[in-house]
């Protein structure tokens, strides 16, 4: 199988979107589409900026990923494939209840987070609108858990006036609700393969997939 087309920007703002309203809170499919911050409602007074926490080198493997994703094929089926095709690619693809699951080989976990935080942090002070409550969600590639969140604080956010009043760091199967600004990580969301695979279904359904 040829290695067609990729997840497109729109697909992980949906995305974020879905996953926010299905497993932490409803009230987020009041959000309107717009732009800087990418998900808007003046109705909850909430702005939420999507980003994905990895380096623009290790993009290619999305359109490795998608080529095989959101096909209706098993979980099973489409590690199989890649293995027997795509084998030298940088990163994993794993069967988590009968979903595919990507996982990039980056050094994203700590160094990726960071900066994808600062950048969106020094952005939101220049040009974002800003709401009472401003928002990040951050797409891991990684499964993470409480430690490597953690060391993801470790970042100077005091020369900033203004800073995300939470963010969302999504790791697959579960979501960490944090405060960077408290260093605290105020609720872990598991997400079921079930849901799992639901939020990427609407996502890719509902998106501007690029062929």
């Amino acid at each position: 199988m040829t290695v067609k087309c990729k997840y497109s920007k729109e697909f992980y703002e949906h995305y974020a979107k879905i996953c926010m309203e299905t497993v932490y809170n409803e009230k987020y499919s009041l959000l309107d589409k717009g732009e800087s911050p990418d998900w808007q409602s003046g109705i909850l007074d909430i702005g939420v900026e999507v980003t994905q926490a990895i380096s623009s080198q290790k993009v290619y493997t999305e359109a490795v990923m998608s080529t095989y994703f959101g096909k209706g094929y098993a979980g099973e089926f489409i590690v199989n494939e890649i293995e027997e095709k795509n084998g030298d690619i940088r990163g994993q693809v794993s069967n988590y209840d009968g979903v595919e699951v990507y996982s990039s080989f980056v050094d994203l976990s700590y160094s990726q987070i960071k900066k994808a935080y600062l950048g969106k942090t020094a952005k939101l002070n220049k040009h974002y609108t800003k709401y009472s409550f401003n928002q990040l969600f951050v797409y891991s590639y990684k499964v993470m858990n409480k430690q490597d969140v953690y060391e993801c604080f470790n970042i100077n956010i005091s020369k900033f006036e203004t800073n995300f009043d939470i963010c969302f760091i999504n790791c697959i199967e579960k979501m960490f609700v944090c405060d960077f600004r408290k260093k605290k990580i105020l609720d872990i969301i598991y997400i079921s393969s079930d849901q799992l695979k639901y939020i990427k279904e609407k996502a890719l359904e509902i998106s501007e997939f690029e062929f």
